[in-house]
């Protein structure tokens, strides 16, 4: 089982909402109304951990190893939301989410194969670390800074969950876990081929309440999350093109120094590449689940980018 060893891992880098989040370095000039209302946005797509949970719970019943690691993933992922909550309690508290609105992102997903849905969220993880990492450069706020820099080391971690039960699922299923890992990763890593950068937030998930049968249709400003991963999201307005960018999927070094950048033809400098920022680790990963050597590859790549990921390999 997986789970044990994840649980002491896990619980040992857990962060604490009272004394790890520096709350006294607040400074309110450097909060802008359209960064609270992303504060907000993020917190209530934090919540949908909890029909995520209902649905990994409900489809892998067969699987009580990887359920009871819900736990931790569940856990987490609540505590995400409740400290961008609390956030906003301290210092924006007009912008607090009500129940009503945490509640709207509570609905049922249809059944999907198990194998699938995990490299969907595997894919969801290594995109929201990503995410995360440049909302910690977007921001100018030192708190909230300091509060999406610890989520996105949380969101590290539990894509390497994720990866362990992937190279698990390989190892017991072999060519029926490769063929679904490669299919589900090919969907979200194909970002020319959609309009916005695909997440579990916002894929359709029930026919039967299409079309808000989405995360982000359920926002209380749907458009939000299209606008933050489309072509005009605030990271490229603050950060330039570096804020947006993704890398191709080309054969990756130790040291991630073949990553190339997808619009020209330069290899990263050496250590950016093993940053393979995230967007660029989910399109290398689409390739892992077909190929054991590239999984080698993938595995020390993504614990070397993310430090806290050493352990769990």
């Amino acid at each position: 089982m997986l789970y044990p060893e994840l649980f002491k891992q896990l619980e040992a880098v857990r962060w604490d909402m009272e004394k790890d989040i520096p709350w006294d370095q607040f400074d309110a000039s450097k909060l802008s109304d359209e960064q609270a209302q992303t504060i907000k946005m993020n917190a209530i797509t934090e919540w949908a951990a909890l029909p995520a949970t209902e649905m990994f719970l409900r489809d892998n019943k067969d699987d009580s190893d990887f359920s009871a690691f819900m736990s931790i993933w569940f856990f987490e992922e609540q505590k995400h939301s409740l400290v961008l909550m609390e956030y906003l309690r301290r210092f924006r508290p007009e912008l607090v989410p009500t129940e009503q609105e945490l509640h709207e992102v509570r609905f049922e997903f249809e059944p999907a194969p198990a194998l699938e849905t995990l490299m969907l969220h595997f894919c969801g993880e290594i995109r929201l670390n990503h995410w995360y990492r440049r909302a910690a450069e977007w921001h100018t706020e030192p708190v909230i800074k300091h509060i999406y820099s610890t989520l996105s080391q949380d969101e590290a971690r539990h894509g390497g969950a994720y990866l362990r039960y992937m190279k698990r699922a390989i190892g017991r299923f072999g060519a029926e876990a490769k063929l679904a890992f490669a299919k589900v990763g090919v969907l979200m890593a194909s970002a020319r081929r959609t309009a916005q950068a695909l997440h579990p937030t916002n894929l359709h998930v029930n026919k039967a309440l299409f079309p808000r049968d989405t995360i982000q249709s359920r926002l209380p400003n749907p458009e939000w999350l299209e606008h933050w991963l489309g072509p005009a999201d605030p990271f490229r307005r603050r950060l330039g093109d570096q804020g947006g960018r993704a890398y191709s999927a080309q054969p990756l070094a130790a040291d991630g120094s073949q990553l190339q950048d997808r619009a020209g033809t330069q290899p990263l400098p050496q250590g950016a590449g093993r940053a393979a920022d995230c967007v660029g680790l989910s399109r290398l990963q689409t390739v892992v689940a077909v190929s054991a050597s590239m999984r080698c590859r993938l595995t020390r790549t993504f614990t070397s980018r993310c430090g806290t990921l050493a352990t769990i390999r």
